[in-house]
């Protein structure tokens, strides 16, 4: 997601739903669901070869543990401590 101003970014939570690791501009409010190296990567969106460095940087072996790390992404969990943040102390 190379947004260069995007509050949320849908995107990033439905791609991490379904097991995919996500590349994200630190521009994008979703970004707080990266875990750098883990299941994605964020890069500045004005600097083109940031972006171009992670992707031709990237071996097998390290979009194997992206793809494990997103995997293990739960949605179910960022919900509920979303849901948490709103509830009365």
């Amino acid at each position: 997601m190379p947004s260069l101003s995007e509050p949320w970014g849908l995107v990033v939570e439905e791609a991490l739903a379904v097991g995919l690791p996500v590349f994200v501009s630190s521009a994008c409010g979703a970004q707080v669901l990266v875990q750098e190296g883990v299941n994605g990567f964020i890069f500045d969106p004005k600097d083109e070869m940031s972006l171009i460095g992670l992707l031709e940087g990237l071996s097998l072996a390290g979009y194997k543990t992206l793809l494990e790390g997103a995997l293990a992404w739960n949605l179910e969990a960022k919900d509920n401590k979303q849901v948490q943040a709103y509830a009365p102390k």
